[in-house]
């Protein structure tokens, strides 16, 4: 087996230079996808010195970490990190409100209950017993009836159910397209 320069590791068993300009070439190169994260990962871990799961909010913030004063140097994040740093940012900052939010729950149930069972107007009574009700048992199912051209109706609905990231709104659209019946079609025959 041949020995690989200092500066090289394994992955999935290619062997990947991992110095600073290498993985900034590849990253260059790369658009999107696995290996792309893969380098992104390899740049944060190796370049800067630190895995990203290990960086608190400020240094993800600034795109780079503290040196040993805990102060920031250097000139700005390189770009290329950017995807990274941002996914891992929404990952934690989700994380922290689920654990804020998870203290309050049993509060939530209580004033939603007592607005059910105490409140004067009625509409929200309602209000709070189909919340109840959605929570426990699911949203009811609604059919939509759409005239035109299925192909137009199914672009509409596909524009529709995409978020601005481009990840989709719903994973699973189920539906069929019926034709329509001609009116002449219920006359009978005489």
């Amino acid at each position: 087996m041949t020995e690989l320069p200092s500066k090289t590791i394994v992955v999935k068993g290619e062997p990947l230079a991992i110095s600073r300009e290498q993985i900034k070439r590849r990253l260059m190169r790369s658009k999107r996808g696995d290996k792309r994260e893969r380098d992104m990962r390899l740049y944060v871990e190796h370049v800067l010195g630190k895995p990203i799961e290990q960086w608190d909010l400020e240094e993800l913030a600034r795109g780079k970490v503290r040196n040993r004063n805990g102060r920031f140097t250097g000139g700005p994040r390189f770009q290329h990190i950017s995807p990274l740093l941002d996914k891992e940012i929404a990952n934690r900052l989700r994380h922290m409100a689920l654990r804020e939010i998870q203290g309050n729950v049993y509060t939530a149930i209580e004033v939603i209950t007592d607005l059910m069972l105490h409140s004067e107007r009625d509409e929200i009574k309602f209000k709070c017993a189909q919340l109840v009700l959605e929570y426990t048992l699911g949203t009811p199912q609604q059919n939509i009836n759409l005239a035109g051209d299925a192909g137009a109706v199914a672009a509409t609905l596909a524009k529709a159910l995409v978020m601005p990231g481009g990840a989709p709104a719903h994973p699973i659209i189920d539906g069929s397209v019926v034709a329509e019946e001609d009116e002449g079609d219920d006359l009978e025959d005489d």
